[in-house]
């Protein structure tokens, strides 16, 4: 059989593969990755303890089900703003504003319709671990065109023509299902560049794994079909394994492993698969409505000159198994040490027998002696180190302060005073924020490349129903409204909405910010003063605030007319 002749570009892009992937090993090796997957799921027992023996008390599970919801809740609620215009015409403004409102109201209904929450929470447990990746793509299917090779004709029947007045030919195939879609990524399946550093304008090139069968590759249209089927004998030599019959596999149910690189610096991308002789896609540019490339990263704590995170689950490993040894010390000593005897056997009738009692008797056994004397014993047990005790008291601890889940954030007071409880409390709301403000970024960068995608494809106009702060309502969605315009757009997330929505909390935001309006009436009398202070509060709901205007609308005329100044709200002391 001739030797396979692999070209020049497979070669160069399967070696930098390669590469990219050692770096990636190393990182996971060093920061034990896949360790601490393992204890997140319980599994923490290396076997240097018998199973009967040990204890997993999983520290990591009950504090990431404390720190998780904190950070994802609820579906984020997102607005779109003008940025920037670069046309000085004040008469623009209004439309550009327009387009901004239908484009933030037709992502808050694409977040249900693509499932964002549960792939958003997957991508945030994922950064714990190592880091989150989303990927953001407009996907069709195609099928073959009945009218392929006739001219194209208009809605009334007539030919359509080209600009240099040449019949337009249709196409073989025509594209059909096409749809938005948001993935989740493994982290496992995501490669940077081995040269790449911490900030991404650092990024050479990025790639991602897909792993399918040879068939289902062979069955993708955009796949080079002939590069599968030279490939297709090689699998034929790895389809057999001991004690298997040579049928057992077919070639075509392999799995392959394909990759999707995007070229970072020239603004391209390509599809190669491994064990091949040239690409499944040559390099050709971006699909149109990406921007480089089509995924959002998350990653909580950054390194010096490495694109790969420090994953916190990865500094808690020890603690968490120094802990477990500790418990399990417990109780292994509870079970080896049971009540033991010193006995004079002179003083007993039968010694034998009296002894025997001693050994497999009942609570309240009696033994027969013939002296006056004490002839049995207890043998005080051995006591178990009170450092034992501390040192969990310390592990734990430990644990704390990195995955930062005080007892407070569990319901469990710990603390010694009010002002200590308030200081702690301080302290979690910080770290808190520094996490939250990284998947905000991340959420922001979702709905930046949708929206993106979003203006690209959109072909039809639609009615879609939003529910937000907003309230409940239907919006028209029109395809002339994501024309480009003479600026740019930024994206928001409203917070809040991430958050739980617990009806005591949301009661106790609601009367603390009624007193304080109370105290501060004049907040009442402007709209954007009053809204932005009720998001200090936690208050994003639009109709409260409508309402809340108005009755300070009503105060300026009530105090206007007795000639007096604003009032406070009624009911609500100002004290």
């Amino acid at each position: 059989m001739a030797e396979r002749k692999i070209s020049e570009n497979q070669k160069l892009w399967l070696d930098r593969i390669h590469r990219a992937k050692k770096c990636h090993e190393n990182w996971m090796s060093e920061f034990k990755v896949n360790l601490a997957r393992a204890y997140y799921e319980g599994k923490q027992n290396d076997s240097s303890i018998p199973t009967n023996e040990f204890i997993a008390n999983n520290k990591i599970f009950s504090q990431l089900q404390v720190v998780l919801p904190s950070l994802y809740s609820l579906d984020p609620y997102f607005y779109v703003r003008i940025k920037r215009s670069f046309d000085p015409n004040p008469e623009v403004y209004p439309i550009y504003k327009y387009r901004a409102d239908v484009r933030q109201a037709y992502l808050n209904y694409l977040k249900g319709e693509l499932e964002l929450g549960e792939k958003a929470k997957l991508c945030i447990l994922d950064a714990f671990f190592a880091f989150g990746v989303m990927k953001i793509t407009f996907n069709t299917e195609e099928q073959d065109n009945p009218n392929a090779g006739k001219p194209m004709t208009d809605e009334e029947g007539k030919e359509v023509f080209n600009s240099e007045g040449n019949p337009i030919i249709e196409p073989d195939v025509i594209p059909i299902n096409e749809h938005y879609v948001l993935t989740r990524i493994r982290p496992d399946d995501f490669l940077f560049d081995e040269d790449a550093s911490t900030l991404p304008d650092t990024w050479k090139w990025i790639a991602q794994r897909s792993c399918m069968t040879w068939e289902e590759a062979r069955n993708d249209k955009r796949y080079n079909t002939k590069v599968l089927d030279r490939l297709k004998p090689m699998l034929s030599n790895n389809v057999t394994s001991p004690g298997k019959q040579q049928d057992v596999f077919r070639p075509e149910e392999m799995p392959i492993d394909i990759w999707t690189i995007y070229n970072l610096k020239k603004g391209t991308f390509l599809v190669i698969v491994e064990n091949g002789d040239d690409p499944l896609i040559k390099e050709r540019s971006l699909p149109f409505g990406t921007d480089k490339h089509c995924f959002s990263i998350l990653r909580f704590v950054q390194r010096d000159n490495s694109p790969y995170p420090i994953p916190i689950i990865s500094q808690v490993v020890d603690p968490q198994r120094e802990f477990n040894m500790a418990r399990s010390r417990i109780m292994t000593h509870r079970k080896r040490f049971n009540r033991k005897y010193e006995v004079w056997r002179a003083g007993l009738v039968d010694p034998d027998a009296e002894i025997a009692k001693l050994e497999v008797g009942s609570d309240g056994t009696c033994i027969m002696k013939n002296s006056p004397q004490r002839v049995v014993e207890p043998i005080q047990d051995a006591h178990l180190d009170q450092l034992t005790y501390m040192e969990i008291s310390l592990l734990n601890n430990d644990i704390i302060e990195i995955l930062g889940a005080p007892d407070q954030a569990r319901g469990v007071s710990s603390a010694d005073s009010a002002t200590e409880s308030a200081i702690m409390e301080k302290r979690l709301v910080l770290r808190e924020s520094d996490r939250l403000s990284s998947v905000v970024k991340f959420l922001q960068t979702i709905a930046c490349k949708l929206d993106q995608l979003v203006q690209a494809h959109i072909s039809r106009d639609e009615m879609v129903r939003i529910t937000g702060p907003d309230g409940d309502f239907m919006k028209l969605v029109r395809a002339q409204d994501y024309e480009e315009i003479n600026g740019e757009f930024e994206y928001e997330v409203n917070v809040t909405s991430l958050q739980p929505q617990l009806p005591g909390l949301e009661r106790a935001q609601l009367l603390a910010f009624l007193q304080a309006l109370g105290q501060y009436p004049f907040f009442l009398w402007d709209r954007d003063l009053l809204e932005e202070f009720a998001e200090k509060f936690g208050i994003d709901n639009k109709r409260t605030v409508d309402a809340l205007f108005k009755i300070g609308k009503m105060l300026m005329q009530q105090g206007g007319a007795s000639g007096g100044g604003g009032g406070s709200l009624p009911g609500v002391p100002t004290g």
